[in-house]
């Protein structure tokens, strides 16, 4: 009598097939408790007939989901706070573990003249920057150094030089943070200023 309202058809359904054919069912229902708290049950077992048809014996579990239902409404706005900030920021996101990139926003594809996700996903660092940076390491090296280090210490500033695809010409020479985030780096590459931008051009 407990079983919300949304959840009794269905939950009777199964009962009467597995009454009627024999066999495992299982069923996942939500559960009013006598202090009022909704449970997330998760029924699972096994109908054994007899010769003629008869139920003869049920056995099974009762397993409650609720911690774990709730672990995972949490965890998915999260990902979605996390994600509208990742696609509404006015800087470039890009997320790269040590075998390339993995994800990027829109702002990340305008700044590199890329038309799609895909295609930039595909590069590596080293597509996306000169062959060497202001330092005068070459960028690949560069990358990789920069990659580990955030690795290591979850967190590093420091100055790059990017390159649009479309172009050929360097995109920015700001200032980017890469912090380490669920195993995988996140790199953020700042707008550049209008004296930057400037200083770009005459060079």
């Amino acid at each position: 009598q407990g079983i919300c309202a949304d959840d009794v058809a269905h939950t009777q359904a199964t009962f009467e097939q597995a009454r009627r054919d024999g066999g495992l069912f299982e069923c996942e229902l939500k559960v009013n408790w006598p202090d009022a708290s909704l449970h997330c049950i998760y029924l699972r077992g096994e109908v054994t007939l007899d010769r003629v048809g008869q139920v003869l014996r049920v056995t099974g579990t009762v397993q409650d989901l609720s911690a774990q239902k709730r672990a995972e409404a949490e965890l998915k706005r999260s990902e979605t706070k996390y994600r509208t900030l990742y696609d509404s920021t006015g800087e470039a996101v890009w997320l790269l573990d040590e075998t390339g990139f993995i994800d990027c926003n829109q702002v990340a594809l305008a700044l590199f003249g890329y038309a799609s996700k895909e295609a930039m996903l595909a590069k590596s660092t080293s597509d996306l920057s000169p062959a060497l940076q202001a330092c005068g390491t070459d960028s690949q090296t560069l990358a990789g150094q920069l990659i580990t280090q955030a690795f290591e210490t979850g967190h590093i500033q420091f100055e790059w030089l990017h390159r649009r695809v479309d172009t050929g010409e360097v995109a920015g020479n700001g200032r980017g943070v890469v912090i380490k985030l669920a195993g995988d780096v996140v790199e953020v590459v700042a707008p550049l200023g209008n004296r930057q931008r400037n200083d770009s051009r005459r060079r």
